[in-house]
């Protein structure tokens, strides 16, 4: 009874692996590259995560890549490497600067919606057919994404702090979900982003300095007060700000602005 038991195992693991998987029939598998980058982002920007502050392509496939003796219904996919913490609903993950995240697409250039990372699903022939040939087109490319995610951003390096390292961050697949196994795969160059302080002032001021005659003008002068409030916000914690007035009438000494008087001199009086 043992050896029989034995030898019916045997014949259901055999007969297992009979079933074909998709076999390599033209091109090779593509590395995908896009450059470094250092990303500049006004403090003030706004939360957005439908459009993006930095945008980049790689270069496209170039040569078909398609796989034969394909069966109706085996597996085929998009995946991640190094990237986590994705939002579902925007299919957004986090990187390595809390408030910027990364989304990762695929691309033809045929007009089609991109397709977003992870996702996988099986083949269907559109004819039916039991087996078919599955293809990777050579218009193929892939897009990264940079997004604000929230208000304010912490950074400590403004020489640039790294969002991603230089690295592997996504692959294609057929049959089986394996980076080593990958029909695309996507590097990408280290990106750093810099944070520019963002400073805003209330609406414009009139300062009504009355009619000034040779009567009202002392040797001081007249003086009126100059009310103005600076909002500034920065990604970088503590900061301290500055103001200043320019003009297009200043004097030769820079000291003072010229004023047009009722004759239409422009050397009697100054601020």
């Amino acid at each position: 009874m043992l050896k029989n038991k034995f030898l019916s195992l045997l014949i259901l693991v055999i007969s297992g692996n009979v079933f074909a998987t998709c076999q390599l029939d033209q091109g090779t598998p593509h590395i995908f590259n896009i450059k470094s980058a250092t990303i500049t982002i006004d403090a003030s920007a706004r939360q957005d995560t439908s459009v993006p502050i930095y945008e980049d392509d790689s270069g496209p496939q170039g040569a078909e890549l398609s796989y034969i003796n394909c069966d109706n219904g085996e597996m085929y996919g998009r995946n991640v490497m190094h990237l986590s913490g994705q939002d579902s609903s925007t299919k957004i993950f986090q990187t390595n600067v809390p408030g910027i995240g990364i989304k990762v697409l695929m691309r033809n250039n045929n007009g089609g919606n991109p397709l977003n990372f992870p996702a996988s699903g099986p083949m269907q022939f559109e004819d039916g057919s039991a087996q078919g040939r599955f293809v990777c087109p050579a218009e193929s490319y892939f897009t990264i994404q940079l997004f604000k995610t929230q208000p304010t951003l912490t950074l400590t390096n403004k020489g640039g702090d790294v969002v991603l390292p230089a690295e592997e961050i996504a692959y294609t697949w057929v049959t089986a979900d394996n980076p080593a196994k990958y029909t695309r795969r996507l590097n990408i160059g280290q990106l750093m982003i810099i944070s520019t302080p963002s400073c805003t002032y209330d609406n414009a001021k009139t300062v009504d300095f009355g009619t000034v005659t040779t009567n009202t003008l002392t040797a001081s002068g007249i003086a009126r007060d100059l009310d103005f409030s600076l909002i500034c916000k920065t990604d970088y914690g503590n900061y301290s700000a500055s103001a200043a007035i320019s003009t297009q009438t200043a004097t030769s000494d820079l000291k003072y602005i010229k004023v047009k008087d009722a004759a239409g001199n422009m050397d009697r009086l100054a601020i």
